[in-house]
């Protein structure tokens, strides 16, 4: 098994917007989040994101994912 470190392109914070829905009572806000770039075959990378970093450390599942591919 690979420690969650190994591989990495880049790690550190970020804020995310929330996905809440806008309404009276709730509304999307900025979270910080622990973020891992990894690559992911030639010239592509998975962006994985966590809610904190020792979450990451502990090697928990990411919160989510997006496909990073060049233009």
């Amino acid at each position: 098994m690979s420690t969650p470190t190994s591989g990495l392109l880049c790690t550190g914070w970020l804020w995310k917007r929330g996905s809440g829905t806008q309404t009276v009572f709730s509304k999307k806000n900025w979270k910080r989040r622990w973020f891992a770039l990894r690559p992911q075959g030639p010239g592509a990378a998975v962006l994985e994101y966590y809610p904190t970093d020792v979450a990451f450390a502990h090697g928990e599942a990411p919160l989510g994912a997006y496909a990073v591919t060049p233009e």
